[in-house]
């Protein structure tokens, strides 16, 4: 289960700056409001001759009318535009400009647009020396290029804005929305410096007010606090993150829209954690809050995970309680992005009462609602479900058909989340690309404002000076090929950079297939997935990274992870195990593929416990040295999986089953220095290693697991 925030329309969405010149000058008179004050503007309008209060009347009528009559809107906002157009002064049309930009972006979802009127109010600023307004263009293109996903323009324009010393209120909306921009492409660090910096510029703020901080202070503040403890929760710093969370309530003075989002966060950390009875208290606190404002619309995602974690635990009357009201909360408030939770819970319950009949009617209602709302995520878990469901009911035809489908949406899945790792990797050099490209841009810019200055001096200059002139032309002449020449080495140096960068990220992307996976995709043009029957997966994560890398610098931090994976790598091929991916700091590899073989499970184990050593080696080296170490957990499962490859333009090969997410919970349940394997491998090499048995062990989304400890290989001499 997915946590969802459901206090977004409490909190602030976006720290956007607007010109409310005209809602100032054309504000409600007493008592009037909506219709009212609609009506009062329009008949101002039909009065007036003058062309300044026809634009300042048509913006405020704009903005006041209904949302429903956008098309509305716009007929009043392009009237005033098209007086404004004949104004001298250009604050008009920058109103108008910032009025377009807003409607088109924040009522329609027209990006793209408002994208196009939020830079025309960047020009037009520029050209009036206008600070404030400029700042305002660069701050709502932040936001329109980030709802674009062009994050390399939304952080360049946010670096722009922050550069022309905007006061501390208008910096925290700012490293806000980049925050949220790098959270999107995962890059977290950055995501965390975005968000601190905004927190600790609100709480100057609060400071200087010396005790008379309102309510807007506070909980700006609570908000950067809940996304700190996001980032946190990304990064899988638990703790923290719940550290946060609590700060949030604490500096909101325990307002409640804050608390309901807190108490939300803090239960999907401890559920991570598999701390059931913390997450249902925590959900259980969000629910009563959410009943104390009477916001039944927003109880359907605090009833879906509580009815998922009473599943877990076995109280199945209770799940089913909370399963059917949020049920019915989420038809009656028309929650339709929960609904799929709430069908896939639903459905679990009644495969646990051998009800087969209902769980695939609520399973197929999931698949429904989760494909017409485009949430891959959802429909990928309600299939790989509705195929168990199928075998269990002995329909082998219809589980294979819904496995089939789990499959297709695994490789879209895959390919978005490629999408999304590109992107944190192209970001950087993107942002550069257009720094040097709008440096060039400016170089030309103040060149042609240059010759227009020469050109207007020379009016003024009499007949006499013609040969001087001449000698000026000829100088400027000159200038210009050094200028130009200067522009195109720059030109030449940035598209080194992009070819540079896209050279690395492709090298990046492209994985090495295997030989036989190659070989099959050279002569047919295509390479078929296959069910492998038996394949042990193995995983690797590194035990708190992120507080490690906290302490590296970036130059050490990747060269120390580079010699890890190249280890891992060696010792792979070592012992006949096929690398599939890595993902951040864990390493995934599998035996027994992509031809099948008899040693895979014991293939996998000597290899975990070769890297082990390695870990440990380079540990103590560390410690000598006085430096941050790793500590590696290690897990191990076997059963089938189906492999293939996965991309059209770029080759991926990968595997996928249910044996792959045992495998993942057997190193997310493990300890450093440890292998844990499950007891499906347990039974092929139990002859082959000492072992402890640790017992049934809770896995999340597993139940119960048996599980066990590798301790030593048995000595097969003699």
């Amino acid at each position: 289960m997915k946590n969802i925030c459901i206090c977004s329309a409490f909190l602030i969405p976006a720290l956007l700056f607007v010109f409310p010149v005209f809602a100032q000058k054309f504000a409600p008179k007493a008592g009037l409001q909506g219709q009212a004050y609609t009506d009062s503007l329009l008949q101002a309008l039909s009065k007036t001759r003058i062309d300044t209060d026809k634009v300042n009347l048509l913006n405020a009528i704009s903005e006041n009318i209904s949302y429903k009559d956008s098309s509305i809107k716009i007929k009043y906002a392009m009237e005033a535009l098209h007086i404004a157009e004949g104004i001298k002064k250009k604050v008009y049309l920058m109103n108008c400009y910032v009025n377009l930009g807003r409607i088109y972006a924040y009522q329609l979802k027209k990006y793209t647009e408002a994208t196009n009127y939020f830079q025309l109010l960047e020009n037009t600023a520029k050209q009036a020396g206008d600070t404030a307004s400029q700042i305002t263009a660069l701050s709502n293109l932040l936001v329109t290029y980030e709802q674009r996903a062009l994050y390399a323009k939304g952080l360049y324009c946010g670096n722009q804005a922050l550069n022309l010393h905007p006061e501390d209120e208008r910096k925290v909306g700012l490293l806000n929305n980049m925050g949220t921009i790098y959270l999107n492409v995962a890059d977290y660090p950055k995501a965390m410096k975005c968000y601190t910096m905004a927190l600790n510029y609100e709480e100057r703020i609060i400071a200087a007010k010396n005790g008379r901080a309102n309510r807007n202070d506070t909980m700006t503040a609570a908000i950067m606090l809940l996304s700190i403890g996001d980032v946190y929760n990304k990064m899988k710093e638990y703790d923290r993150a719940i550290d946060n969370y609590k700060q949030a309530i604490l500096v909101s003075h325990n307002y409640t829209p804050i608390s309901i989002e807190a108490y939300m966060n803090m239960g999907a950390v401890l559920e991570n954690r598999n701390n059931y009875a913390g997450a249902i208290e925590m959900y259980n606190t969000a629910r009563g809050l959410l009943k104390q404002r009477r916001h039944n619309e927003n109880q359907t995602s605090t009833l879906s995970h509580l009815a998922g974690l009473y599943l877990m635990i076995g109280d199945i009357n209770t799940a089913k309680s909370m399963a059917d009201s949020a049920l019915s909360f989420s038809i009656k408030y028309k929650e339709e992005a929960l609904l799929p939770d709430v069908y896939m819970t639903l459905a679990k319950i009644n495969n646990r009462g051998n009800q087969y009949d209902r769980a695939v009617k609520y399973l197929l209602d999931a698949i429904k609602v989760a494909r017409e709302s485009g949430t891959l995520e959802k429909e990928d878990a309600a299939l790989e479900t509705l195929s168990s469901t199928y075998k269990s009911m002995n329909r082998p035809a219809e589980a294979f058909g819904a496995f089939k489908r789990y499959i297709a949406i695994r490789d879209s899945i895959f390919n978005i989340d490629n999408a999304k790792e590109i992107t944190r990797m192209d970001v950087e050099s993107q942002y550069n690309t257009i720094r040097i490209g709008d440096s060039v841009k400016n170089a030309q810019q103040k060149e042609i404002y240059r010759v227009n200055m020469q050109k207007q001096k020379t009016i003024n200059i009499s007949a006499f000076t013609v040969a001087a002139l001449l000698i000026l032309l000829s100088a400027f002449i000159y200038r210009n090929y050094i200028q130009q020449k200067k522009a195109n080495l720059v030109i030449s140096n940035a598209n080194i950079i992009i070819k540079k960068e896209k050279k690395i990220s492709e090298d990046l992307l492209l994985n090495i297939l295997p030989a036989e996976i190659a070989e099959e995709l050279k002569e047919k043009g295509e390479a078929g997935a296959k069910m492998l029957d038996e394949v042990t997966v193995l995983f690797t994560d590194f035990k708190g990274f992120t507080s490690i890398s906290e302490k590296m610098s970036a130059e050490q931090l990747v060269r120390d992870l580079n010699e890890c994976f190249s280890a891992f790598d060696h010792i792979m091929e070592k012992h006949n195990m096929e690398k599939i991916k890595t993902i951040g700091d864990s390493y995934m590899a599998a035996g027994g593929l992509p031809t099948p073989n008899n040693t895979h499970a014991v293939d996998a184990i000597k290899a975990s416990l070769e890297i082990v050593k390695f870990i440990e080696e380079g540990k103590a080296k560390k410690i000598a040295a006085n430096a941050p170490y790793f500590e590696i957990r290690i897990g191990i499962h076997t059963g089938p999986v189906v492999a293939g490859i996965v991309g059209v333009k770029k080759f991926q090969y990968d595997i996928w089953g249910d044996t792959v997410n045992t495998a993942s919970r057997m190193e997310s349940s493990g300890e450093a220095g440890k292998v844990n394997i499950s007891g499906s491998t347990y039974e092929l090499v139990k002859d082959k290693f000492a072992f402890t048995h640790r017992g049934k062990i809770q896995a999340k989304g597993k139940g119960e697991v048996d599980m066990y400890f590798v301790e030593w290989e048995f000595n097969t001499e003699s």
